[in-house]
């Protein structure tokens, strides 16, 4: 990963809520363990699953990829190809890209976080491209425990 944590937390996923387009599921953690809204959410292996959206005294609120209100700045590793990641409320977020318009986005190709937003940090694996505009992601609904990511960047908030 080329943008480093200050700190990570480890959670369990408690619930999972997936309606009408909207896929978010909340995590064990809060503000007592100092978690901010626009965090980044991972895998155990550093896979991106979502983003903290809400967060009370003892659990947040994540948005995973797949929820129509995401959508991600990204980079395909090994190139200067930049796009979008968005949610549209199914198992598969879509990809676009903008900075080369004539790119062929071909299956296999994987996805890095790419902060051109100014968001979220640069470098966290998100997935790889299937069906040409597909991405396959972790799926939230597969995740027992997470990681939850603080950044020094963070604060430019995700919400």
């Amino acid at each position: 990963m080329s943008s480093q944590p200050r700190d990570t937390v480890i959670a369990d996923v408690i619930f999972d809520n997936s309606a009408l387009g909207h896929n978010t599921f909340l995590v064990n953690r809060g503000a007592s363990d100092n978690i901010e809204a626009g965090m980044v959410v991972t895998s155990t292996d550093f896979q991106m699953a979502g983003i903290v959206i809400d967060v009370a005294a003892h659990f947040s609120r994540v948005r995973a990829l797949t929820d129509s209100d995401t959508n991600i700045a990204v980079r395909i590793v090994g190139s200067d190809v930049y796009g979008f990641m968005t949610g549209n409320g199914s198992k598969h977020p879509t990809i676009g890209f903008f900075s080369d318009p004539e790119f062929q986005p071909t299956d296999g190709l994987k996805l890095v976080t790419s902060n051109i937003s100014g968001i979220i940090p640069r470098g966290i694996y998100v997935g790889e491209i299937i069906d040409g505009t597909d991405v396959k992601i972790i799926q939230h609904s597969k995740l027992s425990r997470v990681m939850i990511l603080k950044f020094d960047t963070h604060k430019n908030g995700y919400k």
